[in-house]
């Protein structure tokens, strides 16, 4: 009997890691590999592995990277400009795959009503948005927020998911961190 439910459970194991087919904490300090970055300014690039507090987050509970994150810190004096910048996953094949979601594990904070998050999925020749945040999310919590989404009716040979942050062309405005991203084969 106790062989049995070891099987099952290792049964259960395996199904679970098979239905995993990409994921990245970003605990790492070099941007992780297949992955790329594009910004359109002199802006301050990506820093990964960041830990600490989300910078301008708060102001009652501010919240964290525990153990570590994507940053784009829009906030840098020294460098006012146009910031619009995305981070994109590497290409994967989804074709044989029925149904699949996402879920990212984020923090965006805005400065007057300035700054947005979206999230893309490439869907072979175009980028299609399939999430978008413009205010500071969460407010005041001391948590992150977390976005679970279906993307079956989008899969295909390249798949890729894309973050893209703007600042809307204001000066001053706060930032994105990534902690967290996850991409499940849900089809079981």
């Amino acid at each position: 009997m106790k062989k049995f439910g070891f099987m099952i459970v290792a049964l259960f194991v395996g199904q679970t890691i098979l239905a995993q087919i990409q994921e990245e904490s970003f605990d790492a300090t070099e941007i992780p590999a297949g992955w790329i970055y594009e910004i359109n300014s002199d802006a301050t690039a990506w820093q990964f592995g960041y830990t600490g507090v989300m910078p301008h987050s708060g102001p009652t509970i501010e919240s964290e990277f525990a153990s570590g994150a994507a940053l784009f810190n829009d906030n840098n004096p020294d460098k006012l400009s146009n910031d619009k910048t995305s981070l994109t996953t590497p290409v994967v094949d989804l074709s044989e795959v029925k149904e699949a979601h996402i879920a990212v594990t984020y923090n965006l904070q805005v400065e007057d009503e300035k700054g947005e998050f979206s999230i893309e999925v490439f869907i072979g020749r175009k980028w299609k948005e399939v999430y978008f945040q413009d205010t500071s999310t969460p407010k005041n919590t001391g948590m992150n927020e977390v976005v679970l989404l279906e993307v079956s009716d989008f899969l295909n040979d390249e798949f890729q998911v894309r973050f893209v942050y703007d600042d809307e062309g204001h000066d001053i405005t706060q930032g994105l961190g990534i902690d967290h991203y996850e991409l499940v084969d849900s089809s079981s």
